[in-house]
């Protein structure tokens, strides 16, 4: 949903982590989904960092040895993306993912169903949003 001041949201409150992983050195994958309704999101995003219990790790497609364990079942409170295009996955337990745009490419990526499609823009520090059908 895009609100008035240029921020947007993307309701999946409740749903599970359902899959997660690098995806060939090109960037981290997340499946998010609800098994009542069959209703999935997916989110490609290259560097991130993940905030929970007061610290905040790091985590670059070039060192995709390194990866976060503690995803899976996570359920997700909520995802918001600010005006400058830093996508923000909240999670119940407190945690948060956060993924910044970038100059040089697009750092993220979520699709969802119905042709939901949002985007951080390269080099414009903002977000291009394609609704449902």
């Amino acid at each position: 949903m895009l609100h008035p001041d240029g921020t947007a949201s993307v309701d999946l409150g409740g749903k599970s982590i359902l899959s997660y992983g690098w995806d060939k050195g090109s960037g981290f994958r997340l499946g998010i989904g609800d098994a009542a309704t069959g209703e999935t999101h997916e989110i490609h995003i290259g560097p991130f960092t993940l905030e929970q219990e007061g610290r905040v790790r790091e985590f670059d497609p070039s060192d995709s040895a390194v990866l976060p364990t503690d995803f899976f079942d996570r359920r997700v409170a909520r995802a918001d993306i600010t005006v400058n295009g830093t996508l923000a996955v909240h999670f119940a337990d407190g945690a948060v993912l956060r993924c910044a745009t970038q100059t040089e490419y697009e750092a993220w990526e979520l699709r969802g169903p119905n042709g939901l499609l949002v985007v951080a823009v390269a080099g414009a520090n903002g977000h291009a949003f394609w609704g449902p059908r």
